[in-house]
């Protein structure tokens, strides 16, 4: 009888991006459990910072109406702009006004 390798039991390996992504999306109602991962990995994922903002700004758009779902991710992005900073702060100013103003808004 013939055992399946280790290798092809074990899940492709993510990139930091694709793990990010993965935590906040499964992550709906208690992302603030997850924050400083994710921190960490928008660190390691530093040159693709433009993706991990869209991402997380798209999620604010898609969280209309869930105020608990905004606020946790603005934690996020605070602790993005506290820790990592550089780029980040450069591609957040954009929107960041309207994102806090609509989520202050709701909570």
């Amino acid at each position: 009888m013939a055992y399946p390798s280790m290798h092809m039991m074990m899940p492709p390996q993510m990139s930091p991006l694709q793990e990010f992504i993965m935590i906040v999306q499964n992550n709906r109602t208690e992302l603030h459990n997850s924050i400083a991962q994710l921190t960490q990995l928008a660190s390691l994922c530093y040159d693709q910072a433009k993706e991990i903002v869209e991402f997380i700004s798209k999620e604010m758009n898609n969280a209309f109406g869930i105020p608990q779902r905004k606020f946790q991710l603005m934690l996020l992005i605070d602790s993005i702009f506290k820790n990592v900073q550089g780029r980040y702060l450069e591609l957040f100013k954009v929107n960041i006004f309207n994102q806090f103003e609509e989520t202050f808004k709701l909570v």
